[in-house]
């Protein structure tokens, strides 16, 4: 088997998975949050990561933003986080 071959053959894998995933998470869903939250949290989260000055503790390096995307799986959900 190419390597074009398995690669093609792992996004298909992650894709599949992925339907697989949302499926049943669809028919459990909440209601809609509506349009202000999920922009508000589209708002910080990109502000976070687009601030050069946070400062990490014990100089580690990463993204804050990770931070907005656990609130908002939290508060809304995992289907519509």
């Amino acid at each position: 088997m190419s390597r074009e071959a398995r690669v093609h053959f792992y996004v298909f894998g992650v894709a599949s998975a992925a339907v697989l995933a949302t499926t049943p998470a669809y028919f459990f869903r909440t209601p809609f949050p509506g349009w202000w939250p999920l922009a508000t949290f589209l708002f910080v989260s990109t502000l976070l990561e687009g601030l050069a000055t946070t400062r990490l503790r014990v100089s580690a390096r990463g993204s804050t933003s990770f931070v907005m995307h656990l609130a908002a799986a939290l508060l809304f959900g995992g289907f519509w986080a």
